[in-house]
This record gives C-alpha cells, sequence and structure tokens, in this order.
C-alpha cells in the first residue's frame, strides 16, 4: 500500500510541469500577479513542511542536535548544488551580450533540463521517505512538493523556450525530467525499508534544502514588492501556507 501511494504522490507532482505549461499562454501580467501570491504560498508551504512535520519527527528518531545538523548539511548542499548548476560565465573577457546570449542558447535548455532533474530526484527523495515514516507526512510532503513546483516548473518552461526548444519539444522534456522523482522515491523505497537509518537521515535533510528552497528562492522574490495591498496578500499567501500545513498536522495527530 505504501509504495503505491508513493508511485501517486510522484504522479500528481510530474502533472505540475503539464499545468504549468498551460499557464503560459494566461496574459503575462494577470500571470504575475497570480504567481507572486503563489510563490508565497509555497514559501510558507515549504517551510511550515520542515519546522512543524520533518524535522519534529526527525529529531524523536535520530535526537535534536543530529536533524538539525544533518538539516544544515541539507541546506548547505542545496546551497553549493544551486551555484554549480546555475552558475556562467562570458567566455571572452570583453565578449558582447547578444554574442554571450547566442552561445548560451543550447547550454541553458540543458542545464536547466539537468538542474531539473536533480532537483526532481531530491524531491522523490522526500516524498518516498515521508511515505514510509506515515501517510499524512507523505501527503504533506507532497502537497509541499506540489505548490513549490509550479512556479519552478514556470521558471524551467520559460527557460527552455527562451532557449529556441519548439513548445512541443519543451512539453516533453519537461514532463521526462519530472519523471526523475519516481527514481528519488525507489531509492528511499528500497533504501529505506532495508535500512532504517538511512530513511532517519533523509527526512532531516530534506527539511534542510526545504529550508533552503524557501528562504534563498522564493521569500527574495517577495521581498521585491513595492505595492503594499500587493505585499498583504503576498503575505495573507505565505501564512495560508504555514496554516495549510498546520491544519494537515493536526488531522493527522
Amino acid at each position: 500500500m505504501t509504495f503505491l501511494l508513493i508511485l501517486l504522490a510522484n504522479l500528481l507532482v510530474s502533472f505540475i510541469s503539464i499545468f504549468t505549461f498551460g499557464l503560459l499562454s494566461i496574459n503575462h501580467k494577470k500571470l504575475n500577479s497570480f504567481l507572486l501570491v503563489f510563490i508565497a504560498f509555497a514559501a510558507g508551504a515549504l517551510l511550515g513542511d520542515a519546522f512543524i512535520h520533518i524535522l519534529p519527527e526527525s529529531s524523536t528518531l535520530i535526537g535534536s542536535a543530529p536533524a538539525f545538523i544533518v538539516a544544515l548539511l541539507g541546506f548547505s548542499i542545496f546551497f553549493l548544488l544551486e551555484k554549480i548548476l546555475h552558475y556562467h560565465h562570458c567566455p571572452e573577457p570583453n565578449c558582447e551580450k547578444q554574442d554571450f546570449e547566442d552561445k548560451l542558447l543550447k547550454p541553458v535548455a540543458k542545464l536547466s533540463l539537468l538542474s531539473d532533474s536533480i532537483h526532481n530526484f531530491f524531491d522523490g527523495l522526500a516524498i518516498g521517505a515521508s511515505f514510509l515514516m506515515s501517510s499524512p507526512l507523505g501527503w504533506a510532503t507532497t502537497f509541499g512538493i506540489m505548490v513549490h513546483e509550479i512556479p519552478q516548473e514556470l521558471g524551467d518552461n520559460a527557460v527552455l523556450l527562451y532557449s529556441g526548444l519548439k513548445r512541443k519539444k519543451v512539453l516533453f522534456y519537461n514532463y521526462l525530467v519530472s519523471l526523475t522523482s519516481f527514481l528519488g522515491s525507489l531509492v528511499t523505497y528500497f533504501l529505506g525499508s532495508r535500512l532504517e537509518t538511512f530513511n532517519n537521515y533523509v527526512l532531516p535533510f530534506v527539511a534542510g534544502s526545504f529550508i533552503y528552497l524557501a528562504a534563498s528562492d522564493l521569500v527574495p522574490e517577495l521581498k521585491e514588492e513595492k505595492h503594499f495591498g500587493h505585499f498583504v496578500l503576498e503575505f495573507l499567501g505565505f501564512l495560508l501556507g504555514i496554516g495549510a500545513m498546520f491544519a494537515i498536522w493536526m488531522v493527522g495527530k
């Protein structure tokens, strides 16, 4: 039963790439106003999952100090991975901007797909490890991943379109890459069910990655908001994301 729930959760997450591709057809101005509120909700959901669900569970399993040390390790590794995967430099000291962009068209597409593959693999690890602990924790983590994937996939689709790929290829490649989450879940399912300590340490690592994604990638987007009314909506979205995770925690008690 647990294995089927893990597969179902991954299938739901993989559909986000198709859903977000359809969102690109929405009016750009409307999409931006909707997206910032959703980014705020995603940030709240990821932080809520990390602090309300995963870290307390991990602290019970391996102790508070080891749980927070592994979470810090997860935070640090995601910081390093993002720097490595998104680092670009002009191949010539004085090259023109247009020449630089032309040279980056195909590399940017490959880099985006590689980055997304690694990201989705870790999402799969999180889903598998969470469901092996409990169904409520598994669904809470799946929900957090899904809401985070919407702004993430929108950005990935935009990058692939910018790189010169046709729309059908963008849809195909992005969905194909989203399936790497299944691989991550299989790793945790088959190793975690045999090596209990492996699963116990995957969870706080995932919590660290969620904290990094929320604090480094999502919240900074919201800090740029100048309109106070829009900021209030975004902050409410942020609190709603945390509230959703608290509600799931209450139901699972």
